[in-house]
């Protein structure tokens, strides 16, 4: 079931603002929402930053709209688009990968650094692959590392 939208799903996230008050909302989804939020409210507390959704749940039909892949966490809850303030994705992106590497970042299934676009996106499916990528452009995935990282260094 939906909930208001002023309904807090961690302390600095709203129903609105991760899409729990959608009507396609059910119990399961607010419940991942309120996970996806937690995720969230993680990286808000590691940064220190202000952090702003700029996708939450996406209902299938608006998923397919919006481009989203068929495989896609979004639908169900488990996933987030979002900007820090004051850095760039590519900021945000390197600060994760050394998160991650000292053990500070919660579990995850996918972060992916959108070199194109203006976000960085967190899936919590099921796999929890712990996976960082780079999505270039349309087209494949690439995993972020060695050569690919020392290319972009500096560009980004």
């Amino acid at each position: 079931m939906p909930l208001a939208s002023s309904a807090k799903l961690a302390p600095n996230f709203t129903a609105h603002e991760l899409g729990a008050d959608k009507p396609a909302a059910t119990d399961q989804i607010v419940e991942n929402l309120r996970r996806t939020a937690a995720f969230l409210q993680a990286l808000r507390d590691l940064f220190n930053r202000r952090v702003y959704v700029t996708s939450g749940f996406r209902p299938p039909v608006e998923n397919e709209q919006v481009g989203g892949a068929p495989t896609s966490d979004h639908p169900h809850g488990l996933a987030a688009d979002f900007e820090v303030e004051g850095l760039t994705p590519y900021e945000v992106y390197r600060q994760l990968m050394e998160a991650k590497a000292r053990g500070k970042l919660p579990a995850f299934d996918q972060i992916i650094f959108y070199a194109i676009d203006s976000h960085v996106h967190v899936g919590l499916g099921a796999r929890m692959r712990g996976e960082l990528l780079l999505k270039t452009a349309e087209g494949p995935y690439v995993q972020l590392a060695g050569a690919w990282l020392a290319k972009l260094r500096g560009f980004v």
